[in-house]
Order: C-alpha cells, then structure tokens, then sequence
C-alpha cells in the first residue's frame, strides 16, 4: 500500500530485521525448554530431524510460515507467525547477491528442471526444498547437484581456504530429502567432478530458461557476491553444455554409509568416502559396493572347559535384547567420526576431547579428509582399535588400543553382506578384525572381570565348524575355509 493511502511503504531495514530473528530464536528455544522437550523430540512432533530445528534455534535456517503455525500449536507461542511474517516484509525486494538471486532463481513458478554447480558457501538445502503438507519436496521434479571433487575444492580455495565439510554436510542434508513421504525416486541425482569451475543455476520451466553463475570465492558474508543472470537461451545452452561434461561419471552413492569397497588387484580395500555418515546404523538405500565400517575382535584366552580340560579358547558373547542373541558373536563396534578424530589427534600429537558435535553428526569428515587423504582415504586400524576399545570397555576392560592385533582378511570378506529381516535390506559390514589375547593385570585375570559383566562362552574350532547359526561373517568365513585355518593357526582347541 502506498505512503498516500494512509499506510508508509515498508523499507528495508537490515538490522531489524537481524533483531527479529533473534528474537524468533530465542521464543522457539525458550518455549522448547519450558515444555521440557529436547530438539529430537519436538523434531518428530513436527516431523522434521532435529537438525532442522537445531538449525532453527541457531539461526542458521530461516524459521518458514508453515513451521511457525506448527510450533505455534506445539509450544503455545502465539505471536510466532506475526514475528516470521514481519521478519519477511523487512526482506530488500531487489536485493542483486547471490541468496537472494539463486532464490529467485529455483522460486521461478512451475520449475521443472534444475541443475546446480556448489562449489561455495551456498545453503543449497534451503534452496532446492519446500514445504509441502508438513513435509519437504524438492523444488523440481528433476534436480541435478554437482560438487568439486576434495582434490578440486583445494586447488579453487587452497588448503587453508577450503570450505571445511561445507559442501559435505550440504549433501547430506539435500540427501535426506530421499526420505521424505514426496520424495519422488529418480527425481535427484549428485555428482563430483574434477572439472568445477565455478557455481552455478540452470533453471527451465514449460516457456523459459534462467541461467545463473557467480565468483567461487569464499567471504564472511557470501550471501551478497554478486550473480551474472540471464534468460537468454543460447547462454542457457553454452552453459548446459558445460554442465554436462560435469556429469559424465557415476552418481555419488548413498548418502549413509561409511566406507567404499575397490576391491580387485591393486584394490585398496575399504576407503572412506567423504559424503558418509560416520557410524549411522542405515538400513537402506546402501550400494552393493558400501558397508558400515566395523571393527570385530576375536577375544582368546587360556581358560578350562568342562570334559575338555585348560586350552586357548574363543570367547564369545551373547548380546542382551539381540535378534541375534543365540548365535556365537565376536565383539564388535561400529566406527564412528569420534574414532576417525581421535586417531588424528593422536596421530599428530593434538590434544582432543574425543566428542562428537551436533553439526559432526551431520557431516562426519569436518576436519578429518585431509588426515584421510594422506592414506588415500584408507581408514587407519587406530580408528578401529578406538572403537574396539569403546566396545570392551563396556565390559570394564581398559584396553590399550595397540593389544589389538590387527588380521589381514582375505579380499572376500573385505566387505560383508547381511541377510534382511522382516523385509528389510540391512547395510553390509566393512570389517576390519583383531585379535585380543586375554591377561591378568594388577592380579585380576581380565576372563574373570569380563564374565562378571557378560554372558560368554569359551568356544573351539569344532563349535564354529558344526555350529548350523552363525552370523554372517562367520558363516562366510567359515564357507571359504578361512575361519578353520586361521583358528589352528593361533592354536585353538578343537573343542
């Protein structure tokens, strides 16, 4: 409405609109913690992941209209959709920066294609989603996401300048959209490519183009880089065209599990891929070439067995409230992205306090690819012997990570597949397998303090030759004839 009809024009006004936001924080937080919630929980009351609303209060994401409605329902909070509504007038309508502009871009009405280079700063998930009847979609029914490999990210930022797991945690999050009720399948799709030159956004709909390109450069406040725009069509189609040499390699895999299998001759074995979640205990959509990096121990101890005397036995343990609770199970522990930082901080001598952030959760290499890059993205057995001693640990054994022997594994059992349950799919294991060999420290034999706290069984090499249920790396180790010859090896009884 005009000055003239009694109402002034709105004006732009940056920093009260800062003021707004803050306040929109700190209402949502507050009203949180009075209703006693934690983020997972009000999370799932929305339906969205805790890192939405983690975001939300840390002001990294922009509280949206349909949201505020549902926190006005949840927490009570009756003026929070007047707050985000006046936030929103206070937005510059020609605001030229790259935010605002590759907004416009993918907010064009009937969008149905969208291809995007990131190779900076941009909150891509912010951009490419929407709000649909409580739940996210893409923007699109066709979206296409390239991102500079690692070794390209450093020679556009250099290795101080790098974009610190941006571009990771933004595809993880772009990522999850796969989850969503209105995801449709197909309808995303993500690259690397050694070839990025700069970011970009091609827009088409059913009567036009948009195309968008801008400096790869990173500041303290990227939002405002200015952004080259056109409509014209022969742009559009130059641009295209370089956007296709981008895409000539193989999708980027699921966006959940740890490790990557090459296997093969001269084949490394299991490699970290820096798009995975560390640890994550996902069950679908995992590549056949993927697994959940673990670590398993075989625990071998001197001990007596009725009918069979004192010998170098296996000992094995049942898991309380474990579908597989009957079956004769190694110790095992999943690697995680604090197992992964903490053989870097040893490794270099760094001080660290061995946890995990919110935003690691996210985006697990953080600060830990170029540690990984100097082993060609190889996990270190120091990660796995971290996890392995947070898994004994739980039984009060305090062991030193280097009295876990490290085995080599032969290429078969490089990457482990697990048979479903009730219908699902579950990822396969990438394990990494040890051996510990039981002692008596300070006068307590540590068999005696570890079957105070678990349920073991010592085992011999005939129990696991005629035992009809196994796991599955025992079962294929067992198959292939390794498991019997590794046994006699380390001198296990036959019973």
């Amino acid at each position: 409405m005009s000055a003239d009809a009694g109402t002034p024009a709105s004006t732009p006004n940056p920093s009260a609109r800062a003021t707004l936001r803050k306040q929109i924080q700190a209402a949502v937080r507050g009203a949180r913690q009075a209703k006693d919630l934690t983020q997972a929980e009000l999370g799932k009351r929305l339906g969205v992941s805790r890192f939405v609303v983690n975001r939300i209060e840390a002001g990294a994401t922009d509280l949206t209209p349909a949201i505020a409605e549902q926190l006005e329902a949840e927490l009570g909070l009756s003026e929070l959709r007047s707050l985000v509504a006046d936030r929103d007038r206070l937005v510059p309508v020609a605001d030229t920066g790259r935010d605002a502009v590759v907004g416009r871009v993918l907010g064009r009405r009937g969008l149905r294609r969208a291809r995007i280079v990131l190779a900076d700063t941009l909150d891509l998930r912010s951009l490419v989603a929407t709000w649909a009847d409580g739940d996210l979609t893409l923007v699109a029914h066709d979206v296409s996401i390239v991102v500079p490999t690692a070794r390209r990210e450093r020679e556009l930022f250099g290795e101080q300048d790098s974009l610190h797991g941006h571009i990771e945690y933004q595809l993880k999050r772009v990522s999850d959209l796969k989850k969503s009720h209105h995801y449709a399948a197909g309808s995303l799709h993500l690259y690397e490519s050694d070839l990025v030159i700069a970011p970009m956004v091609l827009a088409e709909t059913r009567t036009g183009v948009e195309s968008a390109v801008w400096a790869p450069v990173t500041l303290s406040d990227s939002s405002a880089l200015p952004v080259g725009v056109s409509v014209d069509r022969a742009v559009f189609a130059g641009l295209s065209a370089h956007f296709d040499t981008l895409v000539t390699g193989e999708e980027l895999l699921s966006n959940e599990a740890l490790c990557h299998v090459e296997p093969g001759p001269g084949g490394r074995g299991p490699v970290f891929t820096r798009y995975f979640t560390v640890g994550e205990d996902q069950e679908e959509d995992v590549d056949e070439r993927e697994g959940q990096a673990t670590a398993l121990v075989l625990v071998v101890a001197l001990c007596p067995r009725a009918s069979h005397g004192v010998a170098r036995r296996v000992i094995t343990y049942r898991r309380l409230h474990s579908r597989m609770d009957r079956q004769p199970s190694f110790f095992s522990n999943t690697v995680t992205d604090v197992d992964v930082r903490r053989a870097k901080d040893l490794a270099e001598g760094v001080p660290g306090d061995g946890q995990r952030s919110t935003r690691s959760a996210l985006a697990s290499a953080l600060d830990i690819n170029p540690y990984l890059a100097r082993s060609g993205g190889t996990l270190p057995d120091l990660a796995f012997q971290l996890a392995a001693r947070r898994e004994m640990s739980m039984f009060g054994l305090d062991i030193a990570p280097a009295r876990f022997t490290p085995v080599e594994v032969p290429e078969e059992l490089w990457l482990v597949g697990k048979g479903p349950v009730a219908g699902r799919r579950r990822a396969a294991l990438a394990p990494r397998l040890f051996v510990l060999e039981l002692e008596e420290r300070e006068g307590v034999p540590e068999l005696a303090a570890l079957q105070a706290r678990a349920d073991i069984d010592p085992h011999g090499i005939r129990d696991y030759l005629d035992e009809p249920d196994l796991n599955d790396f025992l079962v294929q180790a067992r198959d292939m004839g390794w498991l019997e010859q590794w046994f006699r090896e380390l001198g296990i009884a036959e019973r």
